[in-house]
């Protein structure tokens, strides 16, 4: 299945996925199950980012729908459903069929419709699903490794994992929030390097290849945050927040030299673990 590259048709595959869950089922194990099992305190911001998708993909469609062809309040005549079926299940406890009876397969064609008219408008850029399944591959895979090497000082060790864990959990965002999720969790990271830019240049040299390969998953995560609109304003962003962080570990101040430019990956820019005979030096 194409990765959706709009609200409306994530919102539609959100309950279109609600649908293949047991009605029986408490609407809050349902919601759990289609956002990927996240924590408490990641399901109750999920919950409140699919409750506030309706009102966006409205937005969206009062400004990009052609007037020409198609009757704006046709194109939202799922809305009042959908609203109904939200505010049902803000009581997690009630059954799964408490929250499906309000939404009907015209609801979700006309959501479906709607994606249509926003992937036409380019609302934002196209993720490669192939990209989008090697990072999170690649994090689950550097985690794992991280977490497993006593090699790694303790601190660089739960540095990288928070900060892989905080893609992990964009990623699971992402099914409602698209590449912005990714996009917000860059500059979270981006922030943290500059916070933190010690940890990397007093590490020792066994901890060069695991520096390696994550500055390479960022800059894979790079790739799908940058979709975040067509018109690249996601790679504007990220340059931003990652302009500092190449500043930072090159031991310059921000005034003194712009960072590279959005094509290529700032944490590519910025130096390995010096090996230990170097510690604190720049390369």
């Amino acid at each position: 299945m194409p990765v959706p590259n709009n609200p409306a048709t994530r919102l539609a595959n959100i309950l279109q996925n609600l649908l293949s869950q047991s009605s029986n089922k408490s609407i809050g194990r349902s919601l759990r199950s289609v956002f990927g099992d996240p924590d408490d305190a990641q399901f109750y911001v999920m919950l409140g980012e699919l409750h506030a998708l309706p009102a966006e993909v409205d937005r969206l469609i009062r400004v990009h729908a052609d007037t020409e062809h198609h009757e704006v309040e046709d194109l939202l005549s799922w809305r009042a459903q959908v609203d109904a079926a939200l505010s049902a299940a803000q009581n997690l406890a009630n059954p799964t069929h408490a929250f499906l009876n309000y939404i009907k397969s015209e609801d979700i064609k006309s959501l479906k419709f709607c994606g249509s008219v926003l992937s036409a408008a380019n609302v934002e850029g196209r993720v490669d699903e192939t990209v989008l399944a090697e990072l999170r591959n690649q994090v689950d895979a550097l985690y794992n490794e991280v977490q497993a090497d006593s090699k790694i000082p303790a601190d660089l060790r739960t540095f990288i994992c928070n900060q892989l864990d905080r893609i992990r959990r964009a990623l699971r965002e992402f099914t409602i929030r698209g590449p912005q999720a990714l996009n917000d969790a860059l500059n979270e990271v981006a922030g943290a390097v500059v916070r933190n830019g010690n940890l990397v240049s007093d590490a020792n040299e066994d901890s060069q290849s695991t520096w390696e390969k994550f500055r390479r998953v960022i800059s894979l995560a790079e790739q799908v945050g940058n979709a975040v609109d067509a018109l690249g304003k996601g790679a504007q962003s990220a340059a931003i927040g990652f302009g500092a962080v190449w500043l930072v570990l090159n031991g310059m101040e921000p005034q003194q030299q712009l960072p590279p430019s959005p094509e290529t990956s700032i944490i590519d820019s910025a130096p390995a673990p010096a090996p230990s005979h170097e510690l604190g030096g720049g390369q």
